[in-house]
Order: structure tokens, then sequence, then C-alpha cells
């Protein structure tokens, strides 16, 4: 049975934005400069340095039909160069006659433009396809009009929306497989419904499996705040499956505020991107006093984001054909903007932010030369600010954006990434701060949930402390958890599935301070140990385990006489085969940073942050070059802001960025994103 759909779009009569950003390459269209604010927002011209699209690469718009005569849009329209036009004969017998230009999927004919010839129609129901195929793929530097996104890829028009903006699974389903079997790169479809085809699903499957990418409104289900689609489920933006299949794009405005009639949410939006006041191509009709106009505006919805999306796609399988599906809507994602500051009250629901045109193709280029970007950095917020977890490039590129716990959770997170299953991918593993339960919790990359457990008694409110790593050399990850503050110093061992395998007292039983863990593998021989120090009120004791509790090693960092607490990290920062411990003081002290070598002497020390700041430093290790020298990732303690600085093992600072919003003062613990063996 086929399932009704339906399009959202608005026509606001007079808002729109202009401003005066001076860009890399401006184009002879006229409307750019005075129309089409959200391309300098995106950072478009930019982009276009990289390339303004190609030829090769096409885009099927699953909409109400596409005027393809339009002045700014003909020379983009896609030709089936297996069909003879006007020989009544299905030339390459796809099942479709005469389909030069793509199919009318609703009326079952050739024809994939609107119509209003006898039918039922609405100005924007017959004009949608055309708005976001103009939006798209208008011809750039031109002299007429607007420019799209790309300015060369080639348009497949399939109409699968009669005239009013209704439609069902039945043509889409169609379409889509049209699309495969034709060769189409990108699947635009800037439309919702409520109900779940089962037959809809498979047919995006198909899509996905063939390598096409896949972009879909996330819908304007209500028109004063959006509905939360990890509650309230909209198609084809919710057909996700296990393999996030469905690029889902919510609407902004001019200050990156989630414009009031978009929908939101944490699982099925991956990306948002400006959607309001938009003037495009329209659908001409001289028969029609309805349609005269060539252009017009100002158009909002999420259905017009949905294009800047695809045509962003198209950009970066022009620059690189070869990428995937998988690899192409992971750059878009990556390479967004943090737009949570903008939006507190959905943050970590609006996908990797809103797009930015020139990061996306800035990133595909560099990874046409193997740069390796998988290193990647985790970042909790402290003390005060909610469960905010956060993944990020060491360049500073936000990748995931996540709440671990309770939004309204004040006592701080950390995360590290381990690979808990053996599969070559890490999941995220997080414990609760002070004053939560000692609450460990399993993610995917994307934040998905999928375990949890308490690693010590449920009433305790000291939080948990996490670490990860191989420590029986079967190829799968142990997660390591010390007591939070107000604990005692109790390190437990769990397998991938929470599972308890053993547990050992660090240092004395009625120590109180709570316990710093963090796991790697010394002496180089597949099998990591256990690194512990006093979370607060200890000596600057670093004890280090095996993971049946046997003490094989132990030094002070610091002066025994120090009580404010130590964190610790591990890697080899020199590339001589040899691993370093690296120690901050985590609380209760300035920022230093000193780095041992394996007999526990001192080779290098610095701070982290100014000498005045007494917070202490949160650390993490990780070779994020790929050259075989780790380096060391810092967080402000307690009082800090979210600054997180990457330094050599001179102390040497490489690079910084923000994981928050820069006015915090929680501080930010930070965590990395391991390989196996790492």
């Amino acid at each position: 049975m086929s399932k009704r759909f339906f399009l959202f779009i608005f026509f606001l009569i007079a808002s729109f934005f202009t401003s005066n950003a001076v860009f890399a390459y401006l184009p002879t269209d006229p409307g750019f400069r005075t129309e089409q604010w959200y391309l300098q927002k995106i950072k478009a011209s930019q982009a276009w340095d990289f390339t303004k699209g190609s030829e090769d690469i096409v885009i099927a718009i699953l909409d109400s039909g596409v005027d393809i005569d339009h002045p700014d849009l003909k020379d983009n329209i896609w030709v089936n160069a297996g069909e003879i036009s006007g020989d009544g004969i299905d030339n390459d017998n796809n099942g479709y006659i005469d389909d030069i230009h793509g199919w009318d999927f609703v009326g079952n004919d050739n024809n994939p433009q609107p119509d209003i010839l006898g039918v039922p129609y609405n100005e924007a129901g017959a004009n949608h396809g055309t708005i976001i195929a103009g939006v798209l793929g208008a011809r750039g530097d031109n002299a007429k009009g607007i420019a799209g996104i790309t300015w060369y890829s080639k348009i497949m028009p399939l109409r699968v929306l009669n005239s009013v903006g209704l439609g069902d699974s039945g043509a889409a389903v169609q379409a889509i497989d049209y699309a495969i079997v034709q060769g189409a790169d990108i699947i635009n479809m800037s439309f919702v419904g409520p109900d779940y085809s089962s037959a809809m699903y498979q047919a995006v499957r198909r899509a996905w499996e063939k390598g096409i990418i896949i972009v879909a409104a996330a819908g304007n289900d209500s028109v004063e705040q959006g509905d939360d689609l990890d509650t309230y489920h909209s198609f084809p933006v919710c057909y996700d499956g296990a393999d996030n299949m469905v690029i889902g794009v919510a609407a902004v405005d001019d200050k990156d505020r989630k414009s009031v009639f978009s929908n939101f949410g944490n699982t099925y939006v991956d990306v948002a991107a400006p959607g309001v006041s938009f003037y495009s191509t329209l659908f001409q009709d001289f028969s029609s006093p309805d349609f005269q106009n060539e252009y017009g505006g100002y158009w909002s919805g999420t259905s017009v984001a949905t294009p800047l999306v695809s045509g962003a796609a198209a950009l970066i399988k022009s620059l690189s054909p070869n990428f995937s599906n998988k690899k192409v809507r992971d750059i878009i994602i990556a390479s967004a903007e943090n737009i949570d500051p903008a939006n507190p009250d959905i943050a970590g629901k609006l996908g990797g932010g809103r797009l930015n045109l020139y990061k996306a193709l800035d990133l595909a280029y560099s990874q046409l030369f193997n740069i390796d970007l998988t290193k990647n950095i985790i970042t909790g917020a402290g003390i005060g600010g909610g469960p905010h977890v956060r993944v990020f490039q060491s360049s500073g590129i936000a990748i995931t954006s996540f709440f671990a716990y309770d939004e309204g959770f004040r006592g701080g997170v950390t995360a590290v990434g381990c690979d808990l299953d053996g599969d070559g991918t890490s999941e995220i593993i997080t414990g609760a701060g002070i004053g939560g339960g000692p609450h460990v919790r399993v993610f995917d990359r994307k934040g998905k949930l999928i375990n949890h457990f308490f690693a010590y008694d449920e009433r305790f409110r000291g939080g948990v402390n996490v670490a990860c790593g191989d420590l029986d050399g079967d190829g799968r990850d142990e997660i390591v958890t010390g007591a939070g503050i107000g604990g005692g110093p109790h390190v437990r061992i769990f397998n991938g599935d929470g599972q308890l395998v053993n547990h050992f007292f660090a240092y004395s039983e009625n120590f109180r301070g709570g316990v710093n863990v963090e796991v790697g593998d010394l002496d180089n021989n597949g099998r990591a140990e256990i690194f512990t120090g006093p979370a607060s009120a200890g000596g600057p004791q670093v004890r280090i385990f095996d993971w049946h509790g046997a003490v094989v090693g132990q030094f002070f960092a610091y002066k025994k006489d120090f009580r404010g607490g130590i964190d610790i990290g591990l890697g080899d920062l020199d590339d001589n085969g040899s691993q370093e411990i690296i120690v901050g003081v985590s609380r209760g002290g300035s920022s230093y940073i000193r780095v041992f070598d394996q007999s526990f002497i001192l080779r290098y020390q610095f701070l982290a942050y100014l000498d005045e700041f007494q917070g202490g430093v949160n650390l993490a290790v990780a070779d994020l070059e790929s050259d075989g020298r780790a380096e060391i990732i810092t967080g402000a303690g307690q009082g800090g802001g979210p600054q997180v600085r990457i330094f050599n093992i001179e102390g040497k600072p490489l690079s910084q960025f923000f994981a928050y919003s820069k006015y915090f003062r929680g501080g930010v613990n930070v965590g990395t994103m391991k390989s196996n063996g790492e």
C-alpha cells in the first residue's frame, strides 16, 4: 500500500537578508549580490575556488517537476543519452518510452515538468521543484538570475508530487529505482510525510548500496517550533537504517538559529543549512497568469535548505568522483560549523552544525592526498556544564556532538574512545562526573547509546573516571574505571559487554580522594597496563599495574607533599619505539605537564596554560599526524575555559581550539579515539 507524503514550504512576502562579505569568486549572476544571502553564509565563493561542479555528476530531484526550459536551468538539465527523442520507442529498454529528461511518475508520462492544465494546483506546489532546482543547480556566471551551488552538474527531474504538493510512496519508489538505473550520483528529496513505507525504505537502501548519496529535508511538521524527530518520525528523512543512509537537513536563519518551523533531533538530523527567505527560479507557463515570472521569492523551509546540502555533495563528488557516499556524507557533517551556542535549548540536535561549503571542499581536497584525519579528539564538558560530549578532528572541526546523560546534569563528563568489539571502529565510553552516579555509558561514533552499567554502588555520587585498552591481548579493548572524588581507590575492569572481569585497590583502601586511570602498552608486548593517579588529596604517586592488579612500577611525578591530584597519559612522543609517561596536575595547582621516560626519569616539563591559572589540567595523548610522534592534548581544569591545546614533546604549541563556548569556565575533559593496541 502506498503511503501519502506532502511537502512544506512557506512564502514570505517581504523578508530577505543582504551582506557585504567579500568573496574569492563573484559570479556575474545579478541575484548573487542582491538576493542570495545564504551563499555568503556558507562561504560558497571560497568553495568555488576548488570546483564549480562537473557535468559528469547527476542529481535526481524527486519533486513536483522542474521547468526544463527555464533559461537558468536548461543547460544543466540531464539528457538520457540512451534514448532517441520522439521515436516512440524505449531505446534503452528501461521501461520508459522517450524519457529524454526524466519522468513524470504522477502522470506516468515523459514530461517531468509541473502540470497545471485541468488539475488542481497552487503556486507553492507547482513551483516547488523548480525552486529546488535553482537553489541546487542554476547555471552560474551566465549573467542571468541566480547561481546554483553547483554550476554545471546535471539535474534529473523526477516528478513524484502533484501540483498541490501531494504524493505517495509508490511514485517515490519508482523514481528512486529509475535514478539508480540511470546512474544518478545524488538524490534530493525535499518533502516529508508521517507514514513509514517498507517499500520506500527498501528503495532507499537499494540506492545507498549502489553508492548514491541521499539527502532529505527534516521537515516543518510544526510551524511554531518544529518537532523532535527522535520522538515524532517523518519520512524519508527517518529512513536512516543502521548505516545512516539519509543525510537529514534542518533549517536555520541568518543568525544560525534553528528556523521556528524546522524539525530537529539527535538521530536523524545530520546537518543544518540556511532555509529562510530564498529567491530562486520559478516555473513559467504564459498560458496562466499565475506563472509569468522567471524568478521570485521569498521562500522558506527545510525544503530549500536541502538542495544546499545536495549541492555540496555534488561539488565534493566533482572534486573526487571516487569518494563513496559514506565519505561524502562524513565530510559534510565533519566540516559543519558548530551552532550549539545559538541553539542552547536543542544543543546537539542540529547534526554536525550549519553547512560550511568551503570547509567541506577544503576537507575533501585534503583527503585526496590521504591526509590521516582518523585520530580524533573527544571532549567532555567540565563541572557546571551539561554532559556534552563532542568529537573533533585535530584541526578543531567537530564531527559528533551529543549529551551522554540528562541535559540538566551539571557535574561534567569524561569520555574516551576504544574498540570494544574488535571490529576496527571505536566506541565512545563516558563516565558521569561529580554529583552523578558511577554510570558508565557506551555510544557509537554518532552518539547512539549501545550499552550502560554502574561501575560501583549506584548510590555513590562522586562520579566515575573511565579509560580503556586491550589488557589481555585478544584484540578487544576492556573498560577500566576509577571511583570519583569521595570514593575509595577502587579500580575495576569490565569487558565490552559491561561484565566485571577483575578489580583491585590502587592505594590504601581508606583513601577517599578518588582515582584517575589510564591504559597503555608501556612495554609494547600487546597487553596494556593500567596507570593510576590520585584524583585529589593524595600524593602525586603514579602506579602501574598489570590487568591482574599486580604492581609493575611506581614513581612520584611531583613533590611528595603535593596533594592536588594528577592526570596521566601515555604515548611515544619522539618516535623512538618507547612509550613516554605524561603527567599533569589535575586540580589545585598550575597546569604543569611533565614527560617521563620508561625509567621514570623526567625529560621535559612545560605549562599548558598561564602560570597564574590554578585549576590544573586534563590530558590525553595520541599520534594525531600519524608520523610516529604522538602529541599531548590538554584541556583546562575547573575554572578554566574550554580551550583544547595540542603540544609536541618539548611543549611547543601546535594548534588549539575551543570545544565549547569560550565563556564557559568549568574546564574541559579530553580523550582520544584510539585504534586498537594504542
